[in-house]
């Protein structure tokens, strides 16, 4: 008589797993009783990597970080300014492109000298200007150079400018003529006529710094403009010029810029003496 045959209980079912919903990251939540520290707003325009260029280069011709500073870890700068590593590596290169910075190996990050820095990269110059313990320095050192490069710029302009230039550049002298009772305006203009000077020589490299200029420009203009009378009273100088420009007379405009220059400096010493009022905002 054979065994009966045992019965097989079935597997139970596993229950199904309901598939959990995908948790968004988020930043570590502060303990009890502890307030969550914001980073600072990065200041001005543009992405988060020009921007903490433009404030580590400010610090560096501050003083903050004076040459030969040994710069703080990339993730320590990160913390203070609120963004990651990465845009701060990128922002070190970009300011070591600029002169201001020298990377290497167990040494860090270090601050150059004031003398290997790109001071005709208009950023470098920016951040420079913008800072009281430069801006002397740096208009003195612009009034050199205007002796040494504007007569010139004006004498080859005069020797090949073309109609179109020379339309242009009374135009930017009309525009100065009109707006010489409002100081945004006025210096808006002006730097606009040496800007088509510039651009009148049809010389690359002359052209080529133009940005650079502008920069240092805007500073003696708004300190200048403060002279009693000033603006006005170089008005027939540019025109001067433009006229010698237009009829192709390089050695008047030499002369008519080199007056112009001499005012201009006059008013500088004028100004100086005045107290300082607040730096007009640009448009």
């Amino acid at each position: 008589m054979s065994s009966p045959r045992p019965t097989r209980t079935p597997a139970p079912t596993p229950a199904r797993k309901r598939p959990r919903k995908p948790v968004a990251a988020t930043a570590a939540r502060p303990g009890p009783g502890k307030a969550r520290k914001a980073a600072p707003a990065l200041p001005g325009g543009g992405t988060l990597m020009q921007r903490s260029t433009q404030e580590i280069g400010s610090r560096i011709v501050r003083g903050v970080y004076p040459p030969g500073t040994v710069l703080p870890f990339e993730e320590d700068i990160g913390r203070e300014l609120g963004v990651g590593r990465n845009i701060v590596r990128e922002a070190i290169k970009a300011l070591v492109a600029k002169g201001m910075l020298v990377t290497a190996r167990r040494a860090g990050t270090t601050v150059l000298p004031k003398a290997r820095w790109n001071l005709l990269d208009p950023e470098v110059l920016q951040w420079a200007v913008a800072s009281e313990r430069n801006r002397a320095e740096l208009i003195a050192e612009l009034t050199q150079l205007r002796r040494i490069l504007e007569p010139e710029v004006a004498a080859l302009a005069a020797a090949n400018a073309g109609r179109a230039d020379a339309l242009r550049l009374f135009e930017a002298y009309e525009s100065m003529e009109r707006d010489n009772q409002d100081p945004l305006c006025a210096i808006a203009a002006d730097i606009q006529f040496h800007e088509r000077l510039f651009e009148a020589t049809h010389n690359q490299l002359i052209q080529s710094l133009v940005k650079s200029f502008v920069v240092l420009l805007r500073s003696i203009f708004e300190l200048s403009i403060r002279s009693e009378g000033g603006f006005i009273r170089n008005l027939g100088e540019h025109l001067t010029v433009a006229e010698a420009v237009s009829r192709g007379d390089a050695e008047g405009a030499r002369n008519a810029m080199r007056l112009l220059l001499g005012k201009n400096e006059a008013d500088l010493v004028s100004a100086k003496a005045l107290p300082a009022p607040p730096r007009p905002q640009q448009p």
